[in-house]
Order: structure tokens, then sequence, then C-alpha cells
């Protein structure tokens, strides 16, 4: 499990969002490597840019109405 130590927000423009995240532990396949001493948490780090789609709308369907 990734635990997210901050995130920050780069873009944003309706549901699109890019983001950078800090992830603690080392994750090289994820992003580039913090060391502790140059981290927030004392701890290794990784640095992670990410872009998300949110959904702008949702619908719940019911297939028995009454």
């Amino acid at each position: 499990m990734l635990e997210i130590l901050s995130e920050e927000l780069l873009y944003k423009q309706g549901s699109f969002r890019k983001v950078k995240r800090w992830l603690r532990g080392k994750h090289p396949s994820l992003g580039i490597l913090i060391p502790p001493h140059v981290g927030l948490s004392g701890d290794w780090e990784t640095m992670v840019e990410l872009s998300l789609v949110s959904p702008t709308i949702i619908v719940n369907v019911d297939d028995n109405p009454s």
C-alpha cells in the first residue's frame, strides 16, 4: 500500500488535473527517488507526476423500475 505524503496541483482544466505526489518509500518504477536528507519525512520518498481525469457526472441506473 502506498502512503501519500503530499500532493501539489500543477494544472487543472475541467475534470482534468495534473498533480505531483510524494510517496513514502522507494518506488523506482513509479518516479524519482528522493533521499532521506532531502525529503519531507526523513525517510526515502518517491516523487511522481500523474494526469488524472475525474468524473463530472455520476448516474445511477435502476434495472428494475417499480
